[in-house]
């Protein structure tokens, strides 16, 4: 059994079908296999639903429900990489039981750790890592790179050249990864993640010549596809189609502090100079950097500090920080990724300077949801669907130094939240880099020899992707998976497998797990 996935952050169903007159591998696909939706996590983001298609395990329960979260000192400190989960990603598990993997640029982990195979740690990796070393020749023939960096700022100057800069660093990872599964030679799992179509979504949907833009980047992924599928035996094999998330246009950003600031609930100081740094980091510097530092409690501490003591105060319009609130005035504040949803903390005794009494607190949290309920844009259109109590829900990745948010905020189709810009208004037009955003159903899609072995479904979630590869290779479901395989169970067979691989499964899930 061969298995192909390739994961295609930011792959969406409406809009393959908008371009499918330019892809013949997707057209395919949709012909003689099944493509359909594919629902994310709550968040739609890629940390968190990256994680959990590759452990089975929802966010609540692995702990990723962001990229950053937030220290009891208002410390903002990225919640770190997939490596540090305590459920094994399924490539892990493929190897115990003997299965050689090549995976590329699988995102959120870093550093590269041992495999049965080759693993290229993916983004956000500060810098290429690679396991075992003696692959890294192959990465450096094919001129092979992370990421393209400081993209907001060459939008603004070159959305052509910039587009065209990712296709190229796309098409030198898919050549990365053919040539690594010739490398290892007898492979039973081949992964690499694209990129390139979430990239290039988040600033052209929503303009009037989106098209052309995006068609290049699902070009880039329909060749590897067909090249992909050549790789499989005439008897079995399948090639599967993933993403993490899906896409939509925005019309308006939801500045959220903004609201609590105008609301009362938050208190800000200002300074003009602040907005300069800030502008100057996002458009410049490798934020791919800035996470992994993020990521390091000292060093994410210090930067902290320095913050406070040298760039204290927001900007009047622009980006700024949880350090710029007057903690002591401030009785919530919002913190996360930019997307359609984000994270809100009430100011309790959980942090060092608090506003709100445990007494208060209730009171406070249910004038924060009704406000919510009732923002609404120019057009006196709600922004808000949702709004979910998540205290104590989501535990930081299991970092104890962490505070668990106390609701997460939910946009409806067409707005974003954004936690980090201040304005006069808080609902406005979405920034460069913004004008699509996640949405929350992706894309599946699966072709192959073994194509009879799939359920009939018409929907599936990413939860059900790890468990689905194990079920391929005839390994048994661990106990800590939520998902559910997607494949057809043969009762004899699985009752044959079960007895000769109870034992050893009860030995890999005790030693990866710890139970």
């Amino acid at each position: 059994m061969k298995v192909i996935l390739v994961g295609v952050d930011g792959a969406t169903s409406w809009i393959i079908e908008e371009l499918l007159f330019g892809l013949s591998g997707f057209n395919r696909l949709a012909k003689d296999g099944i493509l359909c939706n594919l629902k994310t996590t709550l968040p739609p983001l890629s940390s968190c639903a990256w994680a959990s298609i590759y452990t089975g395990v929802k966010p609540s329960r692995h702990g990723m429900f962001d990229f950053v979260g937030v220290e009891h000192d208002y410390n903002v400190r990225g919640l770190g990489f997939v490596n540090g989960l305590k459920f094994p990603v399924f490539w892990s598990l493929l190897g115990k039981f003997g299965f050689k993997s090549v995976v590329v640029n699988p995102p959120m982990v870093y550093p590269a750790f041992k495999v049965n195979g080759v693993l290229v740690s993916g983004w956000p990796s500060p810098r290429v890592s690679v396991y075992p070393d003696r692959f890294r020749r192959v990465l450096k023939e094919v001129g092979y790179k992370i990421d393209v960096d400081g993209l907001e700022g060459r939008f603004r100057k070159d959305p052509d050249a910039t587009v065209d800069d990712l296709v190229e660093t796309a098409k030198t990872r898919g050549e990365a990864c053919l040539r690594l599964a010739e490398e290892v030679g007898d492979w039973n799992l081949l992964f690499p993640v694209f990129t390139v179509c979430d990239r290039i979504q988040h600033f052209a949907l929503g303009r009037k010549e989106w098209k052309k833009w995006v068609l290049k980047a699902y070009r880039v992924v329909d060749e590897f596809i067909q090249q992909a599928l050549n790789l499989l035996k005439e008897e079995e094999g399948l090639l599967f189609v993933v993403s993490d998330h899906g896409f939509q246009p925005i019309r308006k950003s939801f500045l959220i502090n903004s609201w609590l600031v105008k609301t009362g609930f938050a208190k800000l100081r200002y300074s003009r100079f602040r907005s300069l740094i800030r502008e100057y980091i996002v458009n410049n510097i490798n934020l791919r950097t800035i996470y992994w530092g993020a990521s390091n409690r000292r060093l994410a501490t210090l930067v902290g500090k320095i913050g406070s003591l040298f760039l204290g105060g927001a900007p009047l319009h622009g980006r700024f920080s949880v350090n710029d609130f007057i903690l002591r005035k401030t009785l919530a504040f919002a913190s996360g990724t930019i997307s359609p949803t984000t994270f809100i903390w009430i100011n309790d005794e959980r942090f060092k300077q608090f506003a709100v009494e445990k007494s208060k607190k209730s009171d406070i949290r249910e004038k924060i949801v009704d406000g919510l309920f009732k923002v609404k844009d120019q057009s006196g259109i709600a922004i808000v669907r949702d709004v979910v109590e998540v205290e104590n829900l989501y535990t930081g990745n299991g970092k104890g130094d962490m505070v668990s948010p106390d609701l997460m905020v939910v946009a409806n189709d067409g707005y974003t939240i954004d936690p980090w810009y201040v304005s006069s208004g808080y609902v406005v037009n979405p920034s460069v880099y913004r004008h699509g955003d996640h949405s929350f159903e992706g894309v599946f899609a699966a072709l192959g020899p073994s194509l009879n072995d799939m359920k009939n479904f018409n929907t599936c979630g990413v939860v059900d992707i790890a468990p689905t590869i194990l079920s391929l290779f005839k390994i048994p479901i661990p106990s800590w998976m939520s998902g559910e395989p997607l494949t057809r169970i043969n009762s004899h067979s699985e009752a044959n497998l079960k007895n000769r691989l109870k034992l050893k499964a009860k030995i890999v899930e005790k030693k990866l797990y710890g139970c």
